[in-house]
């Protein structure tokens, strides 16, 4: 992925997530505000991988899904009723949330494996 591609992806992401801020991005990617400021705007270098990682994270996503060139739609058909709910609220969680939540995934999976 280019650098510019990179902006324009985060630009996107930060769009569509209307209530994340910039300061909040930088705070859970542990960086200033003006970091993201110029990830936004004069960025010469994609981030570091450590920082992609928490730049993905923040937006409940992998690496891999927050570089792809182009971006997967998920939708749940398929998925029980309540899915999209549960999505959107996964969406609006921080990343300590965002932490525990998995956590307890990985609990109810393993207490409650599918059929």
């Amino acid at each position: 992925m280019t650098v510019e591609r990179f902006q324009e992806r985060l630009r996107d992401l930060l769009k569509q997530h209307d209530d994340m801020t910039q300061y909040q991005l930088a705070k859970m990617a542990g960086v200033s505000s003006a970091t993201v400021s110029k990830w936004l705007t004069s960025l010469k270098t994609l981030p570091t991988y450590p920082k992609l990682k928490k730049i993905a994270g923040a937006f409940g996503m992998t690496v891999s899904e927050l570089m792809e060139e182009k971006h997967v739609d998920y939708t749940v058909d398929g998925l029980p009723q309540g899915a999209e709910i549960l999505i959107e609220n996964y969406r609006k969680m921080d990343r300590q949330q965002r932490i525990r939540f998995m956590k307890m995934s990985e609990v109810m999976a393993h207490e409650y494996p599918a059929g």
